[in-house]
């Protein structure tokens, strides 16, 4: 499950090449930018977006000294992160309605009449 966060932005950085210098590629071979933030939740960790070749991409507007929301996650030793879209919010709205159901189904006590089976009576059958 995806966990939407709310990060502090200290600082961003925009760039289209690799620490190599060679340009960074989306996966259909055009060219493409990265997004690096520094947030004050992870104690100086830089924080990566993977590459976007659009160049109106909400990830471009993220500005220093605001708060986002974003979905993080750790991978290969590098703090990843995204842009959470609708489904990613309706999946975090359907998980907390969901705990909230099952935790009230789960404290809930039933009385001994709920709990017993209605014994067969065959006279209570319906004629069909």
């Amino acid at each position: 499950m995806k966990n939407i966060e709310n990060l502090d932005v200290l600082r961003m950085w925009v760039s289209d090449k690799k620490k190599d210098g060679t340009p960074i590629v989306d996966f259909r071979g055009n060219p493409a930018r990265k997004v690096s933030i520094k947030v004050k939740q992870y104690q100086g960790k830089y924080l990566y977006s993977f590459p976007s070749s659009k160049q109106d991409d909400p990830i471009f507007a993220i500005a220093p000294n605001t708060q986002i929301k974003a979905i993080v996650w750790e991978n290969n030793g590098f703090v990843n992160f995204k842009l959470p879209t609708r489904m990613d919010f309706l999946e975090e709205r359907v998980k907390d309605l969901e705990d909230a159901v099952f935790e009230s189904a789960n404290t809930r006590e039933f009385s001994e009449e709920e709990l017993t089976l209605p014994e067969d009576n065959p006279d209570d059958t319906p004629d069909f």
